[in-house]
């Protein structure tokens, strides 16, 4: 694949994270990896982690409302899949509180951006999602960290 290609393929990908809150790595991934790796990381809303996210997966919609929010999820996927090595179990906590405050802001944005009747609603739908990931995500973000 020549430059011109690869510089396609990642306008393509990344459009739908324009205006959204990400890292230069995470920018890098998506730019890099081929689309099976970006298809096993990026996979919706919810877990697929421990009993309660292996039970509940299916069930936790990628919309809120007809609004599409998996550019933020896809965003907090790889939030909590990198970096894999942590200091301490605080340093560890943190970034996935950071991670967490990222998700909520950024589906914020994604309800702001489509407006409509039903923004009010989304919000308060948000603020549950984000509500969940702060008490339950704590076995799917430590899954496969390293942490000293």
């Amino acid at each position: 694949m020549n430059q011109e290609q690869k510089t396609r393929r990642f306008i393509k990908r990344f459009t739908k994270y324009i205006g959204l809150e990400c890292t230069v790595p995470f920018r890098q991934f998506v730019r890099n990896a081929g689309d099976k790796r970006i298809a096993e990381l990026f996979n919706g809303v919810g877990s697929q982690v421990g009993f309660i996210g292996k039970a509940t997966y299916h069930l936790i919609p990628n919309t809120i409302w007809g609004l599409n929010i998996t550019p933020a999820s896809d965003i907090h996927d790889f939030d909590y899949t990198e970096p894999r090595e942590f200091d301490s179990k605080e340093d560890a906590l943190r970034h996935k509180a950071e991670a967490d405050k990222a998700f909520y802001r950024n589906v914020r944005k994604l309800i702001d951006r489509k407006g409509g009747w039903c923004k009010y609603g989304r919000r308060v739908r948000a603020w549950t999602y984000y509500r969940v990931l702060r008490a339950c995500g704590k076995e799917s973000f430590l899954a496969g960290k390293d942490i000293e």
